[in-house]
């Protein structure tokens, strides 16, 4: 009788342990988090959106990434001067100004110059130059264009950056345009084709 009931004992603590093992074995941990989960949180969303859509059945077009302002479209062609221009682009869209030697016509600088910003050219040597620029919106450089509403113009008189040097002095002079019409102002432009610019 008593084998029996010390059987029975046995037996009824052998399944409560095993129900509390298993009530913990059920209950979540939290240092146990799905690895799906933290792989979600740490995706990137740029990568997660350049998969493209398996209904389309392309890549999505990368749109061109901003220029910033005063940036050199080409390298300095310039060799040091005093000269400098700075240039103003009050207007709502974005331009690329070529200064161009007119007795080699080599492009001496070529720079962008963003939407209501400034820029200050320096170093410009000694030349007579013409000075061109185009307006625009989504700047190509692989291309050097604009590829949404391009407009072209040229200053239409030259610009002398003159260096003077005497035995006591150098003198040099510095322009200021600007890309938008103002009150009394002094400078014509002339339309431009894109070939000519």
């Amino acid at each position: 009788m008593n084998l029996i009931m010390m059987v029975k004992n046995r037996f009824f603590i052998t399944v409560a342990v095993l129900g509390m093992l298993s009530a913990i074995a059920s209950q979540p941990n939290a240092q146990q988090l799905p690895i799906a989960q933290q792989s979600i949180k740490t995706v990137p969303l740029a990568i997660a959106s350049s998969v493209p859509s398996p209904s389309v059945g392309k890549a999505p077009t990368q749109p061109h990434h901003p220029i910033p302002n005063g940036f050199e479209i080409i390298p300095l062609q310039d060799s040091p001067g005093r000269g400098t221009l700075k240039i103003t682009n009050d207007t709502t869209e974005d331009a690329a100004v070529k200064v161009i030697d007119d007795s080699s016509r080599k492009v001496r600088r070529f720079v962008y110059v963003q939407a209501s910003n400034q820029v200050l050219l320096e170093r410009i040597s000694p030349c007579s130059c013409s000075i061109r620029f185009t307006l625009g919106k989504d700047w190509d450089q692989t291309l050097r264009k604009f590829l949404q509403n391009p407009s072209f113009f040229q200053f239409k008189n030259p610009f002398d950056f003159r260096e003077t040097k005497t035995a006591f002095r150098i003198q040099w002079r510095n322009y200021e345009i600007t890309l938008h019409p103002v009150p009394n102002g002094n400078a014509r432009t002339t339309p431009l084709s894109d070939r000519d610019f």
